[in-house]
Order: structure tokens, then sequence, then C-alpha cells
């Protein structure tokens, strides 16, 4: 498992291409002009949520996963998702967002839809301990609570919904795996758990599956324009280990954090 995950990284496998990706609104020929134009007038947080919610709709759809291999299962993973390859040019597809003034803007700073603001690590455990499906339903209160800040609190539920249905999608395409193998492969229960999984987790807390609900929401953020974090934070384990000796311990731990969930990923 874990060679054939290297030599995809290695190699140039398949991956969307940027006409598959498109734009929220713009040159959209399934959108009318007028729900063109609703959503170029929402707020840049709103509309960075809903393009969020569209790759994620994008790269699992049936169609699309088949040729551009964005939903690659294998029936002996532990743990199912698909990184975007690290092959020069591929990745950084991603559903663009802004108006054409926008866009002119962003570039005197050299900032695009592309640039993610700073390193982040995600708050893994108030996924794992609480579940999705409980901080919407705090976002919907804290909304009320500070109408200044509906249009974060709005960009917020959009996309945790949005990962809820992703994961509700991947199984169904863990159900379809499941029906490829023979009906005496003892494999075929090991995928109809994750399925079931795949159905409460993380929308609901992951008590008996944290490391699986874990890595599952962290491959999802290459995907959604916030890849650059996600390979710093895999070489920040070796760099850390060769500049920094004398914090040989921390290091270490962080490491092993690191190759846990690239491990669990491969496998």
């Amino acid at each position: 498992m874990l060679e054939r995950t290297f030599q995809r990284w290695q190699q140039k496998p398949l991956w969307l291409r940027e006409e598959q990706v498109g734009h929220l609104f713009r040159n959209r020929p399934d959108l009318e002009p007028a729900e063109q134009a609703r959503l170029a007038a929402l707020p840049v947080a709103v509309r960075k949520a809903l393009a969020v919610q569209r790759m994620l709709q994008l790269v699992t759809e049936p169609a699309i996963a088949r040729l551009a291999g964005t939903c690659e299962i294998d029936a002996d993973e532990l743990i199912v998702g698909s990184l975007p390859p690290f092959s020069v040019g591929q990745g950084k597809e991603f559903v663009r967002y802004l108006t054409e003034a926008e866009e002119y803007q962003g570039m005197l700073d050299f900032l695009n839809e592309l640039s993610p603001m700073g390193h982040i690590v995600p708050d893994h455990g108030r996924v794992v301990n609480r579940g999705l499906r409980a901080i919407i339903g705090e976002c919907e209160q804290l909304r009320t609570e500070a109408p200044e800040k509906t249009a974060f609190y709005d960009s917020v539920i959009i996309c945790l919904q949005a990962v809820i249905d992703y994961a509700r999608r991947m199984a169904d395409h863990v159900r379809t795996k499941c029906e490829q193998l023979d009906a005496t492969d003892p494999r075929r229960a090991h995928l109809t758990a994750i399925a079931e999984r795949l159905h409460r987790v993380p929308a609901e807390p992951a008590v008996l599956s944290p490391m699986r609900s874990k890595p599952f929401t962290w491959c999802i953020a290459p995907c959604t324009g916030r890849w650059r974090w996600c390979r710093w934070a895999a070489s920040t384990r070796y760099c850390s280990r060769s500049t920094r000796p004398t914090r040989r311990r921390a290091s270490a731990r962080a490491g092993a954090g690191v190759d846990g969930l690239l491990l669990a990923q491969a496998r």
C-alpha cells in the first residue's frame, strides 16, 4: 500500500483539469445570468465556502472521479480519501470565486484564490470529540448573537455541511468498490464498515475511530485550496529533526503524529 501510494505521488497521475473545475459563477452555461449575478454579489467569505462545497461535489462526481482518479479506493486501506498529487503542475486546481475587479485588486498584492493566509493547524480534536454537526449548531447560535459576523458563520456552516455531504458521497464510492469484490472476499465486511462510519463520522463524534476521522478531514484541505500547509506540515517534521537537535523529544512526538497520519492514509 505504501509503495503504491508513493508511486502515485512520484508519477504524474490522473487528476482534475482546470476546465473541469472552472469558476463558481463566471462563464458557467448551467447558470442563468440572474443566478450568476446573485452569486457575484455575495460576501467573499460565503463565495469561498460555496467554492469549497462545489469542489467537494466535483471530486466525488462519479463521472469525474472515474476519469480523474479523485476517489481512488483500495480494498485494503483503512481510511479512504485521495490527496492531490505532488507532481509539477497538478494538485492546485480549485474552484475560483472572485470577481474580475477583485482579481485585479489582488494582483497588486500578489494574491489570488490559491493564496492561503499563513500556515494553519486545524483543531482536529474539536472535530473528533464533538463532530461537525455540533459545530454547525454552535455557529447557528453565534450567528444570531453577532449579526456583524453573519457572513463568516454562514461560510463555516456551508463548509462543514459540505464536508458531511462529501463523507456520505465517499461512502457511496466505498459501496461501489465493495460490490466489485467477489461475494466471498473477506474485505467486503471491512468496506461495508467503512461506508457505515462515513455516514456517521465526521458528522458525529468519532468515539471509536478518531484516527479514521482525523486523516479523512485532513486530506480534504489540499482539495480546497489549502494544499500548502499540508505539504509544509509533513516537511517540517524532517526539517525540525535535522536542524533542531535540542528539541529532539518534541520533534519526535510531532514527527510521529505526522507519520501516523501519512501511514494511516496510505494503508
